[in-house]
């Protein structure tokens, strides 16, 4: 898929593969088991350490991008996880709710209409 991207983090020595898709804004969609910390290579590597480095990825987001977090918890509901370009952690975004929606039907993994859980509320996308 096109839209599939392959970004390495040498460093941390992972590669994140994240959907792009613009929908008003650029959103790089990150499917994700759960949003709890994890240790790579003795690095603490999270959502946020993720989206923070992203964001400002400009090599591949020239404009930056909002990147979103996206657990699946069945064919119709989706949970996420957002850090806003220039805001950071942010507890919802109809923007990035949409953006999570569609990459999820897109991919196969939830149906056409889904609801979105987010921090700051659920949205029915």
């Amino acid at each position: 898929n096109e839209n599939m991207i392959p970004i390495m983090f040498p460093k941390e020595g992972i590669v994140v593969n994240a959907f792009y898709l613009d929908v008003g804004n650029p959103v790089a969609c990150i499917f994700v088991e759960n949003f709890d910390d994890t240790f790579v290579n003795s690095q603490k590597i999270g959502w946020r350490y993720i989206g923070q480095k992203l964001e400002s990825l400009t090599e591949i987001f020239p404009e930056k991008a909002n990147v979103v977090f996206i657990k699946n918890i069945d064919r119709n509901n989706i949970e996420i996880r957002i850090w806003e370009r220039g805001a950071g952690e942010t507890s919802s975004s109809g923007t990035c709710s949409i953006a999570a929606a569609v990459a999820s039907a897109f991919t196969g993994q939830t149906e056409r209409r889904v609801f979105v859980h987010a921090e700051g509320g659920t949205t029915e996308a």
